[in-house]
């Protein structure tokens, strides 16, 4: 009885932080469907890798391009967010409102807005 009891505390656990930390996932201000801003200069479209909409779903990157879903990670420190590759590869993103710039290495900056629907 002892054994159930111990078992049951332990799954009642590892479940309250399973969703302690899909919570958590929520206030990452880079999730969700980006598009290029108008505002991009030819010099800035010309850098978007990723094309014109990129999309940051918890476990993945994906791009418009016609390449195929990047599996990311995300860190932040303070208001700067890292999107992380499995590589090791990183891409810097600051938000605001909703507006997402996307420091891409060697690039430059790309803006993005949030995308409608």
């Amino acid at each position: 009885m002892a054994v159930f009891f111990r078992t049951t505390t332990r799954l009642t656990v590892i479940a309250s932080v399973g969703l302690l930390l899909t919570a958590c996932g929520d206030n990452n201000p880079v999730l969700g469907k980006w598009e290029m801003s108008k505002a991009a200069t030819k010099e800035q479209q010309e850098a978007a890798i990723f094309g014109e909409t990129v999309e940051f779903t918890a476990g993945a990157m994906v791009p418009s391009n016609g390449f195929p879903a990047v599996p990311v990670s995300y860190k932040h420190d303070g208001d700067t967010w890292f999107i992380v590759t499995a590589d090791g590869h990183s891409i810097t993103a600051h938000r605001t409102r909703n507006d997402l710039t996307l420091e891409v290495p060697m690039l430059g900056s790309v803006p993005y807005v949030k995308a409608k629907g």
